[in-house]
């Protein structure tokens, strides 16, 4: 990961297909609602090419990844 990189989630455009959740559950997991939510300390111990990933798989759009620095 680079450092301080970020995901945003736009819960407007999330329609809970869970592609996140089951490639990257160390980043994302399911909340109570059944949107997906950021594991704690997941964004940081990922590298920028997986959290890149989950932006291009996700099916509704609302991932992005905000790149820090060196990204």
């Amino acid at each position: 990961m680079a450092q301080g990189d970020r995901i945003e989630i736009d819960y407007d455009y999330c329609y809970q297909s869970g592609e996140c959740v089951l490639f990257v559950p160390e980043v994302y997991r399911f909340g109570e609602e059944g949107y997906p939510e950021l594991v704690e300390g997941g964004v940081e111990k990922t590298p920028t090419s997986v959290l890149a990933g989950t932006v291009d798989d996700c099916p509704s759009g609302a991932i992005t990844l905000i790149r820090g620095k060196g990204g």
